[in-house]
């Protein structure tokens, strides 16, 4: 969850905080700010590798789904076609 909030914050926001320190007392700052940036930037483009991850699974269950509905239906129609031309139901008749 809060990597979540993380990611949505806009780099816009984070880069005044980035500017070169004018004194030497903020460097440090500076530099945490820096480590910080880069940090978002990487989780940023995880988060993204990841959404298309699962985009692609999302696509890959709803070709399965569909398989899996066609199979179902193709085996009640055989059922069907088993049960017409079945010699003892025949014999019924």
């Amino acid at each position: 969850m809060l990597l979540n909030k993380f990611c949505n914050i806009s780099a816009k926001m984070l880069i005044p905080l980035l500017i070169l320190p004018q004194k030497e007392d903020s460097f440090q700052k500076t530099s945490v700010l820096n480590i910080v940036f880069i940090a978002f930037l990487q989780i940023s483009s995880e988060k993204e590798v990841f959404r298309r991850e699962i985009v692609e699974m999302c696509e890959k269950l709803q070709t399965v789904e569909k398989t899996a509905r066609q199979l179902e239906l193709d085996n009640e129609r055989l059922a069907f076609k088993v049960q017409i031309f079945d010699p003892a139901h025949v014999l019924l008749l």
